[in-house]
């Protein structure tokens, strides 16, 4: 099985590892990450942006494979996946700063099924989420960086981890909505058209 993910952050690349191991057990994987680029806001904000940011994530990784790995599926893998994750803020209008930090996946098989799942959401405090709507160049990782003095809180525990005192981490949080999404895929005759 061949999995591409559509970043080369070693959390996402391993959160994806540890999720498809869990829910396909036994099967030999390859996971790789690819580069993309992004297009969009440097923070998404509200789900059209974060799902449309995981999408494209998947759309560059499908036609990246399909030019360069074409040869390598064929000989060696019988199911290829593309896989792209993107976090952001949800506005909820509860929320006590009106917005929960939430990560999409979306994934796609080689015959076009496509899938999304999320993470569970959270609230940010004030002093995360004001700057960022302020300044909209601002990525909550830069912010982050500031708060907890870990110019790697990206990558490593997250604002999540920070935030629970390593209690709850990012790649947890990465590794659930990427089980989310795979549910479709673990349930092939409820979600796929059989012909």
């Amino acid at each position: 099985m061949l999995v591409v993910v559509g970043s080369i952050n070693s959390g996402k690349i391993q959160a994806t590892k540890n999720a498809f191991s869990r829910i396909f057990p036994g099967h030999i994987l390859e996971i790789i990450g690819h580069p993309v680029t992004n297009a969009k806001t440097a923070q998404p904000i509200g789900e059209d942006q974060i799902i449309s940011g995981a999408m494209e994530r998947v759309s560059q990784v499908d036609q990246w494979m399909r030019e360069k790995l074409m040869n390598k599926i064929k000989e060696h893998h019988n199911i290829a996946y593309c896989v792209g994750i993107e976090a952001g803020l949800l506005e909820v209008s509860y929320a006590f700063t009106r917005y929960l930090g939430c990560q999409y996946c979306a994934i796609r098989d080689f015959q076009g099924h496509q899938f999304i799942g999320s993470s569970p959401g959270w609230e940010y405090p004030p002093r995360v989420i004001t700057p960022l709507l302020v300044d909209r160049t601002l990525e909550m990782g830069d912010i982050m960086k500031e708060i907890s003095g870990d110019p790697e809180i990206k990558v490593n525990q997250g604002a999540i981890g920070f935030f629970t005192k390593n209690i709850i981490t990012r790649m947890q949080l990465t590794e659930l909505c990427v089980m989310m999404a795979l549910i479709p895929f673990l349930n092939p005759l409820e979600y796929f058209k059989i012909d």
